[in-house]
């Protein structure tokens, strides 16, 4: 008799399942629709004030408009057949070799025995024992002495 029943169970859940996702489907249909219009609605009215506030900026307007004084001689660093460029390059790919290449590192994180350059870099002479950066707040000059908000309401106090 259980069998029998498991069967029409079958068959009536997956039908009203059907009706029921059909129905949900519809509904929020129309509902996401008019939502997403009212949304979009008022973010509009919301924005449209600051909308003209906006203006284009050059961001190397600075760079553009530099006036060099006659007698003095910038640097090129991109000019690579120049002796500083030529320098600059070179050191640039000496650092990329040095930390961009995988390198022995027994004991290291990994358990392969070899770890990135630049990870056994930072693990030596930036990272304390434990792996991690450490930084004593007490030692940074921080405006407003560090609290970044604070803000008061009848029910919490936050600063952080």
């Amino acid at each position: 008799a259980s069998q029998i029943l498991d069967v029409f169970k079958g068959l009536l859940t997956g039908t009203v399942e059907n009706q029921v996702q059909t129905l949900a489907c519809n509904e929020l249909s129309s509902i996401g629709n008019d939502f997403v219009n009212d949304a979009l609605v008022l973010i509009s009215d919301r924005l449209t004030p600051y909308l003209g506030l906006v203006q284009a900026v050059d961001p190397l307007a600075a760079e553009n408009n530099l006036q060099v004084p006659n007698g003095t001689n910038l640097l090129d660093f991109s000019d690579k057949d120049s002796m500083i460029g030529g320098w600059l390059d070179m050191a640039l790919q000496e650092a990329d070799t040095l930390l961009g290449t995988e390198v022995d590192d027994e004991g290291g994180p990994t358990g392969t025995g070899r770890d990135l350059g630049v990870n056994v870099f930072l693990r030596d002479f930036v990272l304390d024992d434990d792996r991690a950066l450490v930084v004593d707040v007490a030692n940074l000059s921080l405006e407003n002495n560090g609290v970044l908000y604070e803000g008061h309401d009848m029910l919490t106090e936050t600063t952080i």
